[in-house]
């Protein structure tokens, strides 16, 4: 979808690489006049191209992670023409497309530079390099030559198929021109049907001919993918394919939810694919690109959570109400949930597409509890190691596996501190217990039976203080 070119806000997909940090579709500059030609051209040289967000600074954010913090520059038309001027100096030019942001408040610019098919560009001063991570290189020789010679390549396949495609023509065009000549000549000339037979069989024999060629013509063209695949150029009959297939693999995994949760389970189905793209690509092609499409709308899956933490008090009431309802789906815990979620040290939530679908909190239950807890689990450390409960932990099923919930406990351990922490989970949720160890919890005493489920055991973990 095109970027509206001036927007009073900031545009979702901005917001996704402000969130995700400089790396290799994004650059950060304080001001215009930082973009330089070597970063227009690093991004043109790229795979996939990229964006240059100017006047934003890069921060570092929970985790030590860095992220961008928009501060706002010059969006005149002097700094815009500034930018353009620079793409335009590189050899060959290097196409953009400029973009104003959040007018309303602190604006800045956002420069998307495509994926060029003119590739490689280099700088006024000869300099060849491509993105790399978070910073520009320079193009190796071996590279450049890469780049050069699957141009060329390219250029050769498109004339090669549509010279192919002008003979096939051409050739339908004579058997039709000859099979109407020599009727017509037979007519005039009262040919017997001796004669007729002869016609037909030089009609044969040029339809024998022509069949011949075309299977020449095929064989030309499976020995030249041949070759292209030999030495690993790239063929832009076979990209065109692929492309096509891969963009109506994501569209339809996009569209059917349970078939894209069943493949990320780990169930593997194949990929048939019918005329051309049949004969371009093979199997091993087809099974590498059903699972690209699973990671890439897995990708695009995770960007729509959202993960917080904080203080009870800091949740709207349809919040807190929203969150107990998950608690009780959950079977966690029943009676006054709401006013004792109000109790809790810290509480998280998980969002998905801005609905809260999953839940978590660290607590100081009732001594009474904790001691009711770590006596059925015959503990053998002391009670008072271990104030904070991990608890009310759950996430609704379908959106599982995603790596969320992980997230969530990740965060609410890291913000609960150096104090000692406890959790349960059910003996049989393998899940909750791979979460809980790749926190640092380990399972503590024995397991005893739940109070809820018939025939279900709880076991206890225990994560000790300055772990």
């Amino acid at each position: 979808m095109a970027i509206p070119r001036r927007i009073n806000g900031i545009s979702s997909d901005t917001m996704k690489l402000l969130r995700a940090g400089e790396g290799q579709r994004a650059d950060f500059k304080r001001t215009p006049d930082a973009i330089s030609a070597d970063d227009l051209v690093a991004f043109a040289n790229s795979d996939v191209g990229g964006s240059i967000l100017a006047g934003v600074d890069e921060r570092a954010g929970l985790g030590g992670v860095q992220t961008g913090h928009v501060v706002g520059c010059d969006v005149s038309d002097g700094s815009i023409l500034q930018v353009t001027n620079k793409a335009l100096s590189c050899l060959p030019p290097v196409a953009i497309i400029v973009s104003t942001e959040n007018l309303a408040k602190v604006p800045f610019l956002r420069i998307d530079i495509p994926a060029s098919s003119t590739k490689p560009h280099c700088t006024p001063k000869g300099l060849y390099c491509r993105r790399d991570g978070v910073r520009n290189r320079p193009l190796h020789p071996s590279e450049l030559l890469r780049i050069f010679l699957e141009s060329e390549a390219r250029v050769f396949a498109e004339r090669f198929e549509a010279a192919a495609d002008r003979i096939t023509e051409e050739l339908s065009l004579l058997e039709g021109s000859l099979d109407g000549s020599i009727s017509e000549m037979g007519r005039k000339l009262g040919w017997t049907g001796s004669r007729l037979n002869n016609t037909e069989s030089t009609l044969s024999s040029i339809e024998t001919a022509v069949q011949r060629l075309d299977m020449e013509a095929g064989d030309l063209t499976k020995r030249i993918r041949a070759m292209f695949r030999q030495d690993k150029r790239q063929d832009p009959i076979y990209d065109r394919e692929r492309k096509k297939l891969f963009d109506q693999v994501v569209d339809q995994l996009q569209k059917d939810k349970k078939l894209f949760a069943t493949l990320r389970s780990g169930t593997r189905v194949g990929v048939n694919a019918s005329g051309k793209t049949a004969e371009e690509l093979s199997p091993d092609d087809l099974k590498a690109l059903l699972n690209e499409a699973i990671e890439v709308v897995g990708k695009l899956e995770r960007a729509k959570y959202s993960i917080e933490v904080k203080k009870p008090a800091e949740f709207s009431s349809v919040e807190i109400t929203a969150i107990a309802k998950l608690v009780i789906e959950g079977d966690e815990v029943i009676d006054g949930i709401e006013q004792r979620l109000l109790t809790a040290d810290l509480l998280g939530s998980i969002r998905y597409e801005m609905k809260i679908v999953g839940t978590g909190a660290l607590k100081k239950p009732a001594t009474t509890y904790s001691k009711r807890v770590f006596d059925k689990a015959k503990a053998s450390v002391p009670l008072t190691d271990y104030p904070l409960e991990l608890g009310w932990i759950f996430l609704q099923q379908e959106h599982r596996s995603m790596g969320q919930m992980q997230l969530l406990v990740r965060m609410l351990v890291e913000m609960g501190g150096e104090a000692g922490l406890f959790a349960t989970a059910r003996a049989s949720n393998e899940k909750m217990q791979r979460i809980l160890v790749k926190q640092d919890f380990v399972r503590h005493g024995e397991s005893y039976p739940s109070n809820r489920k018939v025939g279900e055991k709880i076991a206890l973990f225990i994560r000790p203080a300055n772990n």
